[in-house]
């Protein structure tokens, strides 16, 4: 519908946000895996750098796969940094918890 277009979509379920972290904790226990989930944290700054090396490599070969391969961290790196929750009851909907999706 085009009143959808360039809006903003709150999505989600019941209850309060999960952290990449406890969402990896749960898979791991959905999974019934044993001992700790391993799980690594990595700076930021990170994606800027694989960015700049993609991007100098598409302008150097003039490659389209490496020009979208740029693109396409430039949007990880968006995805990872923007907050996609809401703290407003009235804009939640959804009746599936994380932890029953898995």
């Amino acid at each position: 519908e085009d009143r959808h277009k360039n809006t903003y979509w709150n999505l989600g379920g019941p209850g309060d946000g999960v952290s990449m972290k406890a969402q990896g904790e749960l898979i791991h226990k959905v999974l019934g895996k044993e001992g700790e989930p391993k799980t690594v944290g990595l700076p930021i700054v990170l994606f800027d750098v694989v960015i700049h090396v993609l991007q100098v490599i598409a302008n150097t070969l003039r490659s389209e796969k490496f020009d979208n391969a740029a693109e396409l961290g430039r949007i990880l790196k968006y995805y990872s940094l923007e907050d996609m929750l809401t703290t407003d009851p009235s804009e939640k909907y959804g009746r599936t918890t994380l932890r029953q999706h898995y």
